[in-house]
């Protein structure tokens, strides 16, 4: 949707505050339900969860185009925030079943790896179906896709039987996870994260293309190389920190100084990018802002993993719900700072600032200790 935003917005008309509504509300539906999903993820497994989840959103990813407005754009991109809101729990949830704890970071890394490889391709090849085929085609195709794969996972996956066995036994309590002061600062330094990361998530081709006047080719080389410098990262911080965790025995020195140094990288760069006139120089900007998130990236779910233990799908949940408001709400606050002073650069220097708010709460999360989020 990021990518068809400008076709869309043209063909019905829509001014940048609805198309920014549109965008986003997938992520209301996906962050309202993140934390429930979460704990049923934990009851019923990641194999049948998460097949069904990506067989949900695929339906209502091919139904999109059939909106032609913007109440019925809406309602569709809420249904398929509601069918996601199961697939980062379910996923984490396989990483704990799998990994020994010495190695979260490469399995994080790997997991991460892939969420980041779909724009690396997505971006340039849904440029190529839109200008071919039509921007709803684009839909159509990776509906088609996203079910054949569903599919695949059903027949592949085999979940952990002892670790179904002890959630069958094991509850989890809502109310232990509110009342941890940790999780809350979790979640929000989550929200930190993704608010820097939703301007290239949902505006960067349009801000690429709206406001710096590159083409449309030059629009898919810049939304491309920031998520190859993330994919990149998010493999070393993976190798990195599973080394500092083996020597040390520390998920605190494992996690906590890269996500400090990941957030003050990415917030200085996102915010030099803003200033820059030359073209150049600010694709590498916005590449290394981009990048360095991945430091981030590996830190958050791993320590979700080491604090969660058994629940890790109820405390991933709670995260991601913090995480997906951000998605929601990020983008709308960009456009309202950006249509309120007239600049683009203002939007995003609001947002390095949030990253650097991220950078500090990272001394209180303390990822080497469990929360104890089950009754």
């Amino acid at each position: 949707m990021a990518v068809a935003a400008p076709f869309v917005q043209k063909e019905f008309g829509f001014s940048l505050m609805e198309m920014s509504i549109i965008i986003t509300s997938l992520f209301f539906t996906y962050s309202g339900l993140n934390w429930l999903s979460g704990v049923v993820v934990d009851r019923l497994g990641v194999r049948i969860s998460l097949a069904a989840a990506a067989l949900w959103w695929s339906v209502f990813t091919g139904l999109t185009p059939l909106g032609n407005s913007f109440a019925g754009l809406l309602v569709l991109r809420l249904l398929v925030g509601a069918g996601q809101a199961p697939d980062w729990p379910a996923s984490l949830r396989s990483i704990v079943e799998t990994f020994p704890k010495n190695e979260y970071g490469k399995g994080n890394s790997i997991l991460l790896g892939g969420l980041y490889l779909g724009p690396i391709i997505g971006a340039p090849l849904t440029i190529w179906i839109i200008t071919t085929l039509g921007w709803r085609s684009a839909f159509y195709i990776f509906a088609v896709a996203g079910g054949l794969l569903a599919l695949v996972w059903y027949a592949v996956y085999r979940d952990n039987p002892r670790a179904i066995e002890e959630k069958r036994t094991v509850p989890v309590s809502w109310k232990a996870v509110a009342k941890s002061g940790r999780a809350w600062i979790l979640g929000v330094q989550a929200f930190c994260y993704v608010v820097v990361m939703s301007f290239f998530v949902s505006w960067l081709p349009t801000y690429l293309l709206n406001s710096r006047g590159f083409s449309l080719r030059n629009v898919a080389y810049g939304a491309t190389f920031p998520y190859i410098a993330l994919f990149i990262m998010v493999f070393v911080a993976g190798k990195l920190q599973d080394v500092v965790y083996q020597r040390t025995g520390s998920a605190y020195l494992a996690r906590v100084p890269f996500a400090i140094v990941g957030f003050l990288l990415s917030s200085s760069l996102l915010i030099a990018a803003s200033l820059v006139t030359d073209a150049s120089i600010l694709i590498v900007c916005l590449t290394l802002s981009l990048g360095a998130l991945g430091l981030v990236s590996v830190s958050i779910w791993s320590s979700c993993a080491n604090m969660g233990g058994s629940s890790a799908g109820a405390l991933t949940g709670w995260t991601n719900m913090w995480a997906n408001l951000a998605n929601a709400l990020g983008p709308i606050f960009t456009a309202f700072i950006t249509g309120l002073t007239g600049s683009w650069a203002m939007g995003i220097m609001v947002l390095g600032i949030t990253g650097l708010l991220g950078a500090v709460l990272w001394l209180f999360v303390h990822p080497e200790r469990p929360i104890n989020i089950e009754v």
